[in-house]
């Protein structure tokens, strides 16, 4: 009973500050017509004449529409919430199924000692969310699809992450801090019921423990460098993979290396002209 009140009571006290917060609503549409003329079948080689005049969404940067906001508590200090979806402006559709604010979804505190993320949020190699950091390292930032050399073309690209705690330190001459961690994905699946487990034995004989399948989990650690002309950023991402979910093919799930990404780049404006790279 003291914890049906207690919820209760953060819930009234959450929609009185939602009403009374500064809330905009924004978007954009990017719908392009795309003509396709193909002499030779990718990877093949082998000969073929095609041509193809589509509709298509988000040729330049992805469709979308948000909601975002702020409250002001006093003191320097600030709450708030992004919602943000993505959708194809050809069909309507989301554009990931099943997830309305598929590209971020956050709450945030925000004070003299920077500024902390809770909810679904991209990693910083995304050009998707509040801390993307990779577009950074390309003139095309994250646009235009496969037709340009950008970012996430280029570089290893990361992920929007569920469950995902992100600090944003205040810039020291210049220099700032990120730190990221993601609890994991709420969207896996977890087949870990002892029916499946028997369905398994009776199919194999085997006896061997079955391990469990789990969502991945993520961190992330990143310095930046913005002082006139000269931006730089350091990144480092590290996965724990989640074990396959076993299938016809895999009668039993098996471990996937983890994975360590380290990317370095930014950018150095001479005035007539802006350099960009990375490694």
């Amino acid at each position: 009973m003291k914890k049906s009140l207690l919820a209760v009571a953060v819930l009234g006290a959450f929609a009185g500050t939602a009403m009374a917060a500064d809330v905009t609503l924004y978007g954009r549409i990017d719908t392009g017509l795309e003509y396709v003329h193909t002499k030779f079948k990718p990877h093949t080689g082998d000969k073929v004449k095609t041509n193809k005049f589509n509709m298509m969404s988000g040729r330049n940067t992805g469709s979308r529409w948000g909601l975002k906001g702020t409250e002001e508590l006093g003191n320097g200090y600030k709450v708030g919430f992004i919602l943000e979806s993505g959708f194809n402006s050809d069909t309507g559709n989301q554009s990931v199924a099943g997830k309305l604010f598929n590209r971020e979804a956050v709450i945030f505190v925000d004070g003299g000692f920077g500024r902390l993320y809770a909810g679904r949020q991209g990693d910083f190699t995304q050009g998707q969310g509040s801390v993307g950091l990779i577009g950074g390292t390309s003139a095309f930032s994250t646009s235009y699809g496969d037709y340009a050399a950008h970012a996430t073309s280029t570089f290893a690209a990361g992920s929007n992450r569920d469950n995902t705690l992100t600090y944003v330190s205040p810039k020291f001459a210049g220099f700032g801090i990120l730190a990221q961690y993601s609890f994991g994905d709420d969207g896996v699946e977890n087949k870990s019921n002892n029916t499946y487990k028997q369905q398994v034995y009776a199919k194999t004989g085997a006896v061997e423990t079955v391990v469990d399948a789990k969502a991945d989990r993520h961190a992330g650690l990143a310095a930046t460098y913005d002082n006139g002309p000269l931006k730089l950023m350091l990144i480092g991402d590290y996965v724990w993979y989640g074990h396959d979910n076993p299938g016809e093919e895999h009668k039993f799930a098996h471990d996937v290396d983890n994975a360590l990404t380290v990317t370095f780049g930014g950018s150095y404006d001479f005035g007539v002209a802006k350099v960009y790279g990375g490694v």
